[in-house]
This record gives structure tokens, C-alpha cells and sequence, in this order.
């Protein structure tokens, strides 16, 4: 099956009025009507007949003079339908998978008094509210929803009597998507309502962020909600001990070396440089400096 996501572009209106008269209507689904076209007549006391193409009728047909005043087209073949969403996933992001459906009309008379011209925007609203309920359920047993999971509970055809229409699921497939309705919960440590492609690049700025640390979190709050700037600086300031950078191993024998006396200073020097030139380095030879070197003369300024 090729996948799609229907819109209402994808398909025309659910029924239309007839243009002849009522008996004519009702002659021509009689002898010469196609197979995906009920016909609904109004009788003038505000009773309704259904015409149902050859093979589909239950009990007799409408008789083609019975004083109807208005009469209506209505498609009722089976039509498919498929709805992006994404699935909580135990390890990861939420998984984009595609809800795979098939609607039709069972009650004709209902599609034209309600006025349902697009069947599919009443069956994925249903579809839609049905999928949360099941992954609350699953959430509330500590249970994971997937794919089989929902196949299993929504094959079942499912009519929704006050507008006449029906549908069943029939598969559930993996897939790329970009927004989507998302069934892992908004709050709580949950993703964005809307999942797209710039979503799930925030997502990996964010995680990125945090395995910096509090200091790149300090960050990032301050970027998204410049306002509480007054109360980032009290949290950076009675939280240095967090904000503190990791130090390296130079920073960690600078601080050692700035411990040390002069005279320690020396003799390690003397024992580092000894070392270096038993390993073959190179290294320059050391000037003592003048008996009476004392820094900067105090006549021309220069040494």
C-alpha cells in the first residue's frame, strides 16, 4: 500500500444533491447507477429512503413514485485514510509511525442530516481521541504502547452512529515524518507537542546542553527566557561550586607549582631539567644573572 496522509484535497465531498428529479434519480439507480453511490430520498412528511447500489440493498427499494421532495448522492465504497503519529519510545525520542485506516459510509441518511461532507475529518478526530485514551491506559498499567499493540485493539470496525460512518485499522507502519500528533506525554520530562525536524534538532541542542553541565543549562535558560536574568545571577551566585569548570591536568600542576617556596620552585626545576637532558632534549642554557642586578635603574630606564 502506498503511504499517504489524506486531506481533504485527497478526496471530494462525502454526498451531493441529485440534479434531476427525485423519480428520475430513483429510475437511474435502478438500472444504470454505479457501485460506490447510495441514494438518500426525502419524503414530504420528512421520512427517509435509502437506495443502495445493485446487490447492496436490505429489504425492497424505494419506489420511484412515492411523493419524495428532494434526493442526495452519497459515496459509501470504502475509502483509505492514514494519520502520522509518534509512539513513546522506552529508549529514545518517540517513534514516527503511521496509522493505516479504511472508513465508509453506513448510514447515508445520517451523512446528509448531519451535513458530514468530509468523512475523514470526523474519523480521525475519533481516531485521534481513541489512540490517547489506549496510551493512557498503557501508561497508567506501566505498560508500553507499540505498532502490534494498536493493531490489535482498533481492528475491530468501529461505527460512529450520529454521523453514519464507520472504519477499522488495519496497519501500523514505521516511517519518516515530519509533525504529527504525539501520543508520550507533554510534561513530566516529555517532548514537544509538535515533533518535527527543527524539534528534534532542539532536542539534540538541549541534551547536548545538559551533558555540559549546569553551566551550559545556566546558559541556555538565560537564552530562552532573558527576563529572569536578575534571578540566573543569584543562582550562579549561590551555586559557584556547580558552575566551576573542570580543570585539566595543567591547571592542576599550576595550582601545585604556585604552592610551592622559591627554593622548591628551584630545586624541581633543576631536577625536571636534569631529566630532560638524560632523555636526549634539548634544552637551552640557563644565565645567571649580574651580582648586582636589581631590576630597573632609576636613570634612563634602561637596564
Amino acid at each position: 500500500m502506498t503511504q499517504h496522509f489524506t486531506t481533504r484535497g485527497d478526496v471530494g465531498a462525502l454526498f451531493m444533491p441529485a440534479v434531476r428529479s427525485p423519480w428520475r434519480e430513483v429510475m437511474r439507480q435502478r438500472w444504470g447507477a454505479t457501485q460506490d453511490l447510495a441514494l438518500v430520498l426525502r419524503e414530504a412528511g420528512g421520512q427517509f429512503q435509502v437506495m443502495w447500489p445493485q446487490g447492496r440493498q436490505a429489504g425492497s427499494a424505494p419506489r420511484a413514485f412515492g411523493g419524495y421532495d428532494a434526493a442526495w448522492y452519497v459515496q459509501v465504497t470504502e475509502q483509505p485514510g492514514a494519520l502520522p503519529i509518534r509512539l513513546p519510545d522506552e529508549h529514545g525520542p518517540p517513534l514516527p509511525v503511521t496509522v493505516h485506516a479504511l472508513w465508509y459510509v453506513h448510514d447515508p441518511v445520517q451523512v446528509v442530516l448531519t451535513q458530514t461532507a468530509y468523512g475523514w475529518d470526523v474519523v480521525r478526530t475519533d481516531l485521534e481521541q481513541r489512540l490517547r485514551e489506549l496510551q493512557a491506559d498503557y501508561a497508567a498499567a506501566a505498560r508500553h504502547l507499540d505498532a502490534a499493540e494498536i493493531t490489535r485493539h482498533l481492528a475491530v470496525t468501529r461505527e460512529i452512529g450520529d454521523r453514519g460512518l464507520a472504519y477499522r485499522v488495519i496497519d501500523v507502519r514505521t516511517r519518516a515524518g515530519d509533525s504529527e500528533v504525539l501520543l508520550a506525554p507533554s510534561g513530566g520530562g516529555g517532548f514537544p507537542s509538535a515533533w518535527s525536524a527543527n524539534s528534534r534538532e532542539e532536542y539534540d541542542f538541549c541534551l547536548y546542553a545538559l551533558r555540559r553541565g549546569p553551566v551550559s543549562l545556566a546558559a541556555l535558560w538565560l537564552s530562552r527566557q532573558p527576563d529572569q536574568v536578575k534571578d540566573v545571577l543569584d543562582w550562579t551566585v549561590h551555586n559557584r561550586a556547580l558552575l566551576k569548570e573542570k580543570s585539566g591536568w595543567q591547571d592542576d600542576m599550576a595550582g601545585l607549582l604556585g604552592a610551592l617556596s622559591e627554593e622548591e620552585r628551584r630545586e624541581l626545576a633543576k631536577l625536571l631539567r636534569d631529566r630532560l637532558v638524560s632523555l636526549g632534549r634539548g634544552m637551552p642554557v640557563e644565565e645567571e644573572p649580574p651580582p648586582d642586578w636589581n631590576g630597573w635603574e632609576s636613570g634612563d630606564g634602561h637596564p
